[in-house]
């Protein structure tokens, strides 16, 4: 399409967050989204090759803002783990919850998409893979530090703690408790995954 429409843009946009919402990326139906956009099957493709692509196009720049704060925030925990300092790794760990959680409240539509509704795409089983990544970092650089417990580090066990994290901390948001609410509980979270994590990583 050679002018592109912004208003049947937002429209598509709007109808398909809806759609996707509803039924999720598998059972929603790209006729009902043109449908409910006023517009034909043939000018949707106008905009968006595919129901994937669309898709891609409401949730990829949220996840990789997410994922984006995850990932730096992990960098400067390995920079404590290699430095022995318990306090500074909890420190960086409660700021990338809070971060990523003032952030899934100010989306949080486009957060439960890609949480609840993204079976099926790239997204699907996002937490799954950021807290792998994790996992697989803290591993290698134990393995390097020759740590007496790398050995003993379940990266199992790890992999849980994390993704349950993360789990937890989009919870609230997912269910509608207020920002406050949500920043207060990863505030908690952070604490207590921390504990857990540092005992994993400075024994």
């Amino acid at each position: 399409m050679n002018n592109p429409s912004p208003e049947t843009l937002k429209r598509i946009r709007q109808c398909a967050a809806e759609e996707f919402a509803e039924k999720g990326f598998r059972g929603a139906s790209l006729r009902n989204i043109v449908k409910s956009a006023g517009v034909t099957t043939g000018a949707f493709y106008g905009y968006y090759e595919s129901k994937e692509q669309l898709f891609s196009a409401l949730v990829g720049d949220h996840a990789e803002r997410l994922t984006e704060i995850f990932v730096s925030g992990q960098k400067s925990m390995l920079e404590t783990i290699s430095q022995g300092d318990k306090a500074g790794f909890m420190k960086v760990n409660s700021d990338r919850l809070t971060a990523m959680t003032v952030l899934s409240c100010s989306e949080r539509g486009l957060t439960k998409l890609l949480l609840l509704s993204s079976d099926g795409t790239p997204y699907e089983g996002f937490i799954h893979r950021i807290a792998e990544a994790e996992t697989q970092a803290t591993c290698r650089l134990r393995a390097e530090m020759r740590s007496d417990s790398a050995a003993r580090l379940d990266p199992y066990f790890e992999h849980i703690i994390i993704s349950g994290m993360l789990s937890s901390m989009f919870e609230p948001v997912i269910h509608g408790a207020s920002e406050d609410r949500c920043i207060s509980l990863a505030e908690e979270l952070a604490d207590f995954y921390g504990g857990g994590l540092c005992s994993l990583m400075f024994t």
